[in-house]
């Protein structure tokens, strides 16, 4: 059997707990940094809600006359209004397995820590990829 990868990642905003917080769960603002690199997020649907489900379109533009769009979906496992929510994460049509998503915000001096921990990683280099982004 193979070991499941994690990947880790703190960050720090300057702006308070629930502004972070509403980053997550309002489509608005999903659509404003959601995207890795060159990407732009599409569109987002998002019931946040425990069992709703969200799916973000994003995208890069390959030409003046081409869009390269690709989907992330998953469902809401737990939402603590403005501290903890896990959910999964996976590409719909991709044969590989949903990873979950576990997000922490604290408050630390003028801004919110948030925490990020993503389990459920059958390959490395998946785990290196979700890093990047």
């Amino acid at each position: 059997m193979v070991e499941a990868r994690k990947l880790h990642l703190k960050r720090v905003f300057h702006a308070d707990r629930s502004r972070v917080f509403e980053a997550w769960v309002k489509p608005d603002l999903m659509v404003q940094w959601l995207a890795p690199g060159d990407m732009s997020v599409a569109s987002v649907s998002c019931e946040a809600e425990v069992g709703g489900s969200y799916r973000i379109e994003m995208g890069r533009v390959e030409s003046s006359a081409q869009r390269q769009n690709t989907a992330v979906a998953g469902t809401y496992r737990k939402i603590v209004s403005g501290n903890l929510r896990c959910l999964t994460w996976g590409w719909p049509g991709d044969l590989t397995p949903e990873t979950l998503l576990e997000v922490e915000f604290r408050d630390v001096g003028n801004g919110t820590e948030a925490s990020l921990t993503q389990t459920g990683f059958v390959e490395q280099e998946a785990c290196d990829e979700h890093r990047a982004g």
